[in-house]
């Protein structure tokens, strides 16, 4: 004869309904949507973009360029300036802008005062005019130790600058550019801290300093 299965009790059912319980307690949940525990988009965004003990880097708005630090901005527009001083017994002035640019160090000259023809322009090593007649400029600025020679030359002093030419009034104006020299400071080929010279002839272009005569004006060129 079959039993009858045995009704479990309430009793019984304690047990079974602790160990469902502890499961349930153990098992990972997943957040409701609303859930404050869980951080929101927003939440996320604000988060990283705090200051966490880390450096960030404001990030540029559509179209605009990062802003670099200042100490890694280059510095392409360097520019210089140039008075002429003249030797006694003459009444030579004029002015130089240099400008520092791709294709060289650009040099707007103008003069008055000055001896009539053709005069010889040239930089020279150093920013000392104090006593132009005994070369206190020093000689021909040749920092990569090349011959003498005019601009157009195989070769030259980077320091050649040519010839300018004086009206009969004593005025002129000349434009240059020197490729190969630069403005920055401390630079091999910088033309800071040289001088401008003008010398009483023209110059030749014929090796040591092209017959271009003596010094009669100086011009100390100056960082601007």
């Amino acid at each position: 004869m079959l039993k009858e299965p045995r009704k479990l009790t309430g009793l019984a059912l304690v047990p079974v309904l602790l160990v469902a319980a502890c499961d349930r307690e153990d098992a990972p949940t997943k957040a409701a949507p609303g859930d404050p525990e869980r951080p929101t988009p927003t939440q996320s965004a604000r988060f990283l973009s705090e200051d966490h003990g880390k450096p960030s880097i404001d990030a540029p708005h559509v179209g605009e360029e990062p802003e670099l630090p200042t100490e890694y901005v280059e510095q392409d527009d360097r520019k210089a300036e140039a008075t002429f001083v003249s030797i006694p017994g003459t009444d030579i002035s004029g002015h130089a802008a240099l400008d520092d640019t791709d294709t060289g160090v650009r040099i707007e000259i103008s003069i008055t005062g000055a001896p009539a023809g053709l005069k010889a322009l040239h930089i020279h090593q150093q920013e000392d005019c104090s006593n132009i007649e005994h070369d206190s400029m020093g000689g021909h600025f040749n920092p990569t130790r090349s011959l003498h020679g005019l601009p157009a030359s195989k070769e030259h002093h980077l320091g050649d600058l040519g010839n300018i030419r004086v009206s009969p009034d004593g005025s002129a104006k000349v434009t240059i550019t020197v490729p190969g020299a630069n403005l920055k400071p401390k630079d091999s080929k910088t033309f800071v801290g040289r001088s401008i010279v003008l010398h009483e002839s023209s110059d030749n272009g014929s090796p040591g300093t092209g017959n271009s005569g003596k010094a009669i004006a100086c011009a100390p060129i100056l960082d601007t």
